[in-house]
């Protein structure tokens, strides 16, 4: 569900406030004007009440006179049109009424003052009429009682008229609470708009755009911490610059100082060439290819436009094959000196789209940890073959192994165990493993090790054509 804006939400949150407490006070006030009706009601009928019993006490000298003077009260004192006058006696009868809408029987009020009452009940209709009585009293005796009610259709037709009143009332109070409401929050809204216009401008790359908003409020402190973050930021972004052109210049010198050694070494082994035997003719020409090798390394490794090893994968059709026979002869020499066993070999027609010179490095570097931990007379193979569309390497050795709780933790860069030899670290645990699982993972590849008796490395490519 969207979420409404937040100038809508306060507009909104302003009217129902404002609808709230009209609601209160509407309902107070109707409540009170009826008490107070009500009230006006009851004195004047008791004041009504008073001046008849009063009047008929003085004349009336036993009950029997005072039902023979009851009907002159109404002729000698002006009675309302919706006011009846009731006298009862001692006991409850019903001596003279003006109005006979309301039966034989009296109402609470009358009720409560008569001396002697049958068992009679109060008039029903209470709730719609109010009702006031007095004692008519001669000497010390209670003659009976005058009765006085009047309907409450003045009051019910004046909460009318007050509801009427306040019903527009209401609704125009409404309209300028949602007007009000409105205009303070877009002036709520407008420093907080203009924040999140300087952050999509910090964002888009301007670290110069600062908010101008210098207020104590909440909102206020909002900016100031915009701020000190652009600050901060900025001068991050002038370090890294400053760090980015250091880097463009340790890359140019550091690229010359290794292409002239590069160069040497390749022309001082062209120029043996010619006067070499045919034992020392393979040998330099392994000097001249690996050190071609290396020179295309420190170029891709060292260039400043872009070092992400995925970008600088130079890929071409690899036959497996001829690169497993390559890395063989490189290393064989070494195996020879070690009194190690080494076998190369490798299934026919394995071509996978790669980086020669990447590829080289991976079995190299797998060769030369396999090397650097297989102890004299153990043995070291290299086999390459084709399992579910992918070409499946394993290099496996006769030494130590890697321990289970470490064959995830070797792949990564600098990892280095208590127990390894200082002069293997390089070799075994340190920076190798770690860039072979790179390139191979940017080959589309996977590189584990596996759960053998021997120590076994097993690196997969896909072909680019299934044999």
């Amino acid at each position: 569900m969207r979420r409404r804006s937040l100038t809508t939400r306060l507009t909104l949150s302003h009217v129902l406030v404002t609808l709230a407490g009209l609601a209160v006070l509407g309902v107070a006030t109707l409540v009170l004007v009826q008490r107070s009706q009500r009230a006006q009601t009851l004195a004047s009928l008791s004041a009504q009440a008073r001046v008849y019993a009063v009047f008929a006490g003085e004349v009336a000298a036993d009950t029997n006179t005072l039902a023979a003077i009851a009907p002159t009260l109404g002729r000698r004192f002006s009675v309302p049109a919706d006011t009846t006058v009731r006298v009862f006696a001692p006991n409850g009868a019903v001596l003279y009424a003006s109005r006979n809408d309301l039966g034989a029987f009296p109402s609470s009020a009358a009720l409560a003052l008569l001396p002697n009452p049958l068992p009679i009940q109060p008039v029903t209709i209470e709730g719609q009429r109010r009702f006031a009585a007095e004692r008519v009293i001669r000497g010390a005796q209670t003659l009976g009682v005058v009765e006085v009610s009047q309907t409450a259709a003045r009051e019910q037709a004046l909460l009318q008229q007050m509801l009427a009143a306040l019903v527009p009332s209401a609704a125009l109070a409404l309209l300028g609470a949602a007007l009000v409401g409105h205009v303070l929050a877009r002036s709520l809204v407008r420093p907080l708009r203009r924040l999140g216009q300087v952050a999509e401008t910090i964002a888009a790359g301007d670290t110069t755009a600062r908010s101008q908003d210098r207020s104590g409020d909440e909102i206020g402190k909002v900016a100031a911490q915009l701020n000190r973050m652009a600050d901060e930021l900025q001068s991050r972004l002038a370090e890294v610059e400053r760090l980015a052109a250091a880097r463009q210049e340790f890359y140019r010198t550091v690229s010359h100082e290794l292409r002239t050694p590069l160069t040497a070494i390749r022309g001082t082994a062209e120029n043996l060439e010619d006067d070499a035997s045919p034992e020392q003719h393979d040998a330099l020409m392994t000097i001249q290819s690996e050190a071609a090798r290396l020179q295309r390394l420190v170029e891709a490794l060292l260039s400043p436009r872009d070092t992400s090893m995925v970008s600088n994968l130079r890929r071409q059709p690899v036959d497996i094959a001829a690169l497993v026979a390559d890395v063989g002869r490189i290393m064989q020499p070494r195996a020879e000196r070690l009194g190690i066993a080494l076998s190369c070999m490798s299934a026919p027609n394995l071509v996978v789209a790669g980086d020669y010179d990447r590829l080289k490095q991976v079995l190299l570097n797998l060769l030369d940890n396999a090397l650097s931990w297989t102890p004299p007379g153990g043995f070291v193979r290299l086999a390459a073959a084709q399992r579910d569309g992918m070409a499946q390497l394993q290099v496996r050795d006769s030494g130590p192994g890697i321990e289970p709780a470490l064959r995830e933790r070797v792949w990564e860069r600098g990892f280095t165990h208590q127990a390894v030899e200082p002069a293997r670290v390089a070799a075994g645990q340190g920076l190798g493993l770690a860039l072979v699982r790179e390139i191979v993972t940017a080959h589309g590849g996977n590189a584990t090790v596996l759960d053998e008796p021997w120590s076994s490395i097993q690196v997969c490519l896909p072909l680019l054509d299934e044999a």
